[in-house]
């Protein structure tokens, strides 16, 4: 009985003993990768229903699979059309060899991709399954700049996004992005080059990536600009000309982009430029039709931003102040001579504007929502 004893003592003692040392070993750190990129593809829409999405995500394997992510990590939140039918959205992680599902996310019909605490939820999961030393962002759906409602081809709100049929306002997107440290924002959809959606986001990124008119469903070239994104350092002028010289080398009306990276930095120098103009009681000098139109539509809410500042009947010296901002605030700018082979560009300042003519052109589509209507243009007391 005693010897028993003795001897379940000494295992005892021994399992302690092991205990101890593994509790005085060292834990292993997270290894944080060089950096991770999120597209966050809400394609729950027409853009997902003729499989836009699944071409990116094999352009992305593609560039995997030549090593162009290195050490750092390529997620994308897969909203794929058909949610709420048996396709969840997922968190996939991109791979030389695929996708691989780190998390899938509940079913919810009253849960949409374009809601800011769906956004914020998967940005708190990227950074728990990520963790890096920087981050970049793709947005990827439908866009309509700063236009909130009552747009001839979206009578709902349509400023970011598409998840069958509810979209969100720049405010919002600006909401979900602050605070999330992002190194650059691609906008991967239309029109989202406009100096009221990126005044909105001034805060949340310092640098951002997007078209002031409409691009081609096919988006940017991921085969191409994985490589740009992941390179030591950042280089998102190489990632806009990618996309611009895609298109730029096509034929027809598929000739058809532009492209923009802005240095947010520079923005609220930009809007004290611009707000000094409006004060100043500065009015356009040639009719709507005569400004640089960015739509092919005639319901066009897209202007070019350099061409209405030089209609206007101004001081001469505000505006070489507002072209020496625009030269600091537009890093990179590119246009094709036309739009769709139907809209001549002659005017790319590398920013879009509405310009306001009198005061009800504010209460159009949500304008006077805009911080840019609110800190500069409405600045202008000849706005009646």
């Amino acid at each position: 009985m005693m010897k028993n004893a003795l001897k379940y003592l000494v295992i005892v003692s021994l399992l302690l003993s092991l205990v101890s040392c593994h509790e005085d070993e060292p834990v292993p750190p997270v290894k944080e990768a060089h950096r991770t990129v999120l597209v966050y593809m809400v394609a729950d829409n027409s853009l997902g229903g003729q499989g836009d999405d699944d071409s990116d995500i094999d352009e992305m394997i593609q560039a995997a699979a030549a090593g162009d992510i290195g050490d750092g990590r390529l997620l994308v939140y897969h909203n794929r059309p058909g949610t709420n039918n048996g396709n969840a959205p997922e968190l996939l992680e991109i791979t030389p060899t695929g996708t691989v599902v780190l998390k899938t996310y509940p079913d919810d019909p009253q849960k949409y991709s374009v809601d800011v605490d769906r956004m914020k939820e998967v940005f708190a999961d990227v950074k728990r399954l990520s963790p890096a030393d920087d981050y970049g962002l793709v947005l990827w759906s439908h866009g309509m700049g700063w236009v909130e409602n009552g747009a001839s081809r979206a009578p709902v709100l349509r400023s970011f996004g598409d998840d069958r049929g509810v979209t969100m306002k720049v405010s919002s997107l600006a909401r979900a992005l602050y605070g999330e440290g992002f190194g650059f924002v691609y906008f991967d959809c239309c029109y989202m080059a406009s100096v009221e959606v990126v005044y909105e986001l001034r805060d949340v990124t310092p640098l951002i990536i997007a078209s002031a008119t409409e691009l081609p469903a096919a988006g940017m070239p991921y085969q191409s600009n994985v490589k740009a994104f992941f390179s030591e350092t950042l280089d998102v002028v190489r990632a806009a000309r990618n996309t611009f010289e895609l298109y730029d080398g096509q034929v027809a009306y598929m000739r058809t982009c532009t492209m923009s990276v802005i240095d947010t930095s520079v923005l609220d120098e930009l809007a004290t430029v611009v707000g000094q103009i409006m004060e100043s009681g500065a009015m356009p000098t040639v009719s709507r039709d005569r400004q640089q139109r960015f739509m092919v539509s005639s319901d066009c809410r897209f202007y070019d931003l350099g061409r209405y500042i030089e209609t206007l009947d101004c001081d001469p010296l505000l505006v070489d102040k507002f072209n020496d901002v625009m030269g600091r605030v537009v890093v990179y700018k590119a246009a094709t001579p036309y739009i769709w082979g139907r809209l001549k560009i002659e005017h790319h300042s590398g920013l879009s504007v509405y310009p306001v003519y009198e005061l009800n052109d504010a209460s159009r589509d949500g304008y006077s929502n805009q911080a840019w209507w609110r800190d500069v243009v409405s600045r202008n007391p000849n706005i009646k």
